[in-house]
């Protein structure tokens, strides 16, 4: 039911702000359901996704603007990034619990701000990473592309992550 509404979802939606604010919803909805992972079922309070998702979308977006990459290897690279990242910082804080991981990961998502604010040569400061190359662009073909791969059920974890941030 969820496959054949993503599907028809940008033939049913002709407004781009309408399907703007419904891709940002499922973009939400998934970070919930990550701080719901990490909370509800561990009971650890961790502040720090937003450090994690900036360290990938930096990584992702200056590799498609410097190095001139296509969408999916910059993804790719982005996502490992950010995991090398949450890797380095797990290993000193894994025996941390309640107020003390509270802290380390307030402190590393405020320093992960810091940098990207402060370190103007590669992030561009607070004006953010420009310059996209036409091949970070997706129009709604790869949309159907990988709702048809939702469908036939293959690859149903990337695919429908790719779909619902709306940036296949």
């Amino acid at each position: 039911m969820l496959a054949a509404f993503l599907c028809l979802l940008p033939k049913g939606v002709n407004n781009q702000y309408f399907l703007t604010v419904i891709v940002k919803m499922a973009v939400y909805a998934m970070f919930g359901l990550g701080l719901n992972i990490l909370t509800g079922y561990t009971g650890l309070v961790s502040l720090g996704h937003a450090g994690f998702v900036a360290i990938g979308a930096y990584t992702a977006s200056l590799c498609a603007v410097k190095l001139g990459l296509n969408f999916f290897p910059s993804m790719l690279l982005g996502m490992v990034v950010a995991g090398l990242v949450g890797i380095l910082l797990g290993l000193p804080t894994l025996r941390l619990t309640g107020t003390y991981l509270s802290i380390v990961t307030l402190g590393f998502g405020e320093i992960i701000k810091m940098i990207a604010m402060n370190w103007s040569p590669v992030t561009n400061g607070t004006l953010g990473v420009k310059n996209y190359s036409k091949a970070f662009r997706f129009r709604h073909e790869a949309y159907y592309r990988k709702s048809r791969s939702v469908l036939s059920g293959y690859d149903h974890s990337g695919s429908l992550h790719c779909i619902l941030s709306g940036s296949c």
